[in-house]
């Protein structure tokens, strides 16, 4: 599954009501010949939350002290699928992420930042509630878990990882 952020569309609804709260006027302005692209864990707790990662608060960093997903950038030549396999390990010590399921990916302009276009894939990981309270973190400056509706009304969120949210929340049954 494709999606893009264009005008008129849920995704960019999302991401004009959170930009402005949310982006980072020091993150670095560049454009790249080939697209980045980088992957997420949309984690889904055993009690109807999603997890979510409070970024660090550095300047360096886009969308620094928001709340995103865990995962990052793909390095040369490898697949998504190894991708998140290898950030859930550095970021929450996670070495067999199962059940593991392709979301969707989504394609965004970042122009508000001038600096091209990118992609992210989603992956779904489903856990228990206890087993999410036992893991460790290795990246980021905390991490909570939300309701569906809370993060709907948070606006201190990165915009690609609320959509990859809402890309599963409104596929789910019930």
């Amino acid at each position: 599954m494709l999606f893009s952020f264009h005008h008129g569309t849920l995704a960019h609804c999302v991401s004009s009501r959170i930009l402005p709260s949310c982006r980072n006027k020091a993150w670095p302005l560049q454009v790249n010949p080939q697209p980045p692209h980088a992957v997420a864990a949309v984690i889904l707790l055993s009690d109807s939350t999603y997890l979510m990662q409070l970024r660090d608060d550095k300047p360096s960093i886009a969308f620094s002290n928001c709340w995103g997903l865990f995962g990052g950038d793909l390095e040369d030549g490898e697949s998504p699928l190894a991708a998140i396999r290898r950030e859930l390990i550095e970021e929450l010590g996670i070495t067999s992420p199962e059940p593991l399921a392709l979301l969707g990916e989504v394609e965004y302009t970042r122009e508000p930042f001038a600096c091209g276009r990118a992609a992210k894939t989603f992956f779904l990981v489903t856990m228990a509630v206890d087993v999410a309270a036992d893991l460790d973190q290795f990246e980021g400056a905390g991490r909570q878990a939300f309701t569906p509706e809370e993060l709907v009304e948070c606006r201190n969120i990165v915009p690609w990882d609320a959509y990859g949210v809402l890309l599963h929340w409104t596929q789910a049954p019930g």
